[in-house]
């Protein structure tokens, strides 16, 4: 079959590129057709030159609805069996038609905007739009946790659509999960390690409170924080109020290359959620990293962490930093005998794409 991911903007910006990246090589593998489109940037040429045996076409940067444009126009020129959208957002906002308008069209549902706080009203009520507007303009749905698989397959019954809507999380590539384990280093010092988005309502502040409370009890640990985000500078001054200076630091972006050595030297890592509805939706990418090196994973048993980790996860109160202080030292102690009930193999984009792939003929079925 032919296959075209639709993706905007670049990975840096718009993580949700990860499902098109890791699934490309799978599906060539099984000799499919792979069409990649992607912002002309820097970054995604080099993801392009990575991509053997995958046509990338690049998008002229523009605004949104240049790009909207520039997508229909091209789709309409082209023939392909499944189109892909990567990402429910504006510029991804394109019906099919021409060429393609027999195509199977997915939309890839990762996240609830509508559900952020955090963000203006007129911007949550234009994203609630755009995702009841979804529904009908799809012929299918792929959810990246379950609860927006639930809030999908709700939806549709409400207006009695048929749309297969199923669930697909994120996932790493074959060849982090077949990386040979590496026992953290015996250092004085355990290394507690996060990967994500530095934003408050992803709980960093939170999670600096809980290690102030878990530096009272114990001083074994130093702290890694990698990634960027709008708190950042906040993150780091809260630190130096906190005295944990010599304990937590914040890194801001690193290559993939030395995250994964990072990844390889912790000794627990760190995912929190909040109990709230944006969190219950959204599909935190680097869980499957962490659980890939089959180490304790500290976090709320909340939205797909929950469902991701079951009974193998070190879980807290959301909300209780105290708590939190609590499973992480239980994690510390517990790591160099503890084992997962889930394998590494389970979260790789290979598993990920043999479901994808049994998925498609009950999705094709309904459409006609």
């Amino acid at each position: 079959m032919k296959f075209c991911f639709i993706t905007t903007l670049h990975m840096s910006s718009h993580a949700s590129m990860k499902r098109s990246l890791g699934m490309a090589p799978e599906l060539i593998a099984r000799g499919h057709a792979i069409t990649l489109v992607m912002h002309d940037h820097p970054e995604n040429h080099l993801y392009a030159d990575k991509m053997l045996g995958v046509e990338c076409i690049f998008v002229p940067v523009g605004g949104t609805m240049a790009e909207r444009r520039w997508k229909s126009r091209f789709l309409a020129g082209r023939a392909f069996d499944v189109i892909v959208y990567n990402s429910l957002c504006w510029r991804n906002a394109v019906r099919k038609r021409g060429r393609c308008e027999s195509a199977l069209a997915l939309m890839e549902h990762c996240e609830l905007e509508s559900s952020n706080k955090n963000t203006p009203l007129v911007r949550r009520l234009a994203q609630s739009v755009l995702e009841w507007w979804s529904l009908f303009a799809f012929d299918g749905h792929i959810c990246a946790s379950r609860y927006l698989l639930d809030l999908m397959k709700r939806r549709a019954f409400f207006f009695n659509l048929s749309r297969l809507i199923f669930w697909s999380p994120y996932a790493v590539d074959s060849a982090v999960a077949e990386e040979i384990p590496v026992s953290a280093p015996a250092e004085e010092r355990k290394l507690i390690f996060h990967v994500g988005t530095v934003a408050k309502n992803y709980g960093c502040l939170f999670m600096l409170d809980g290690l102030k409370a878990l530096h009272g009890r114990r001083q074994d640990w130093y702290a890694r924080f990698i990634g960027k985000g709008r708190d950042l500078d906040e993150a780091r001054r809260r630190v130096d109020d906190l005295g944990l200076q010599d304990h937590v630091v914040f890194e801001g972006y690193v290559n993939e290359g030395l995250m994964r050595t990072q990844l390889a030297q912790a000794r627990v890592f760190l995912s929190h959620l909040n109990d709230t509805e944006q969190d219950w939706a959204r599909c935190p990418s680097k869980l499957y990293y962490y659980m890939a090196k089959g180490k304790p994973i500290v976090t709320s048993m909340v939205g797909e962490n929950r469902v991701a980790l079951g009974n193998s996860g070190f879980y807290y109160k959301p909300d209780d930093a105290g708590d939190f202080a609590r499973a992480v030292e239980e994690a510390l102690d517990a790591a160099p005998r503890w084992a997962p009930s889930y394998t590494a193999a389970s979260v790789t984009w290979t598993r990920r794409t043999e479901e994808f792939l049994r998925e498609l003929p009950i999705v094709i079925a309904q459409k006609t």
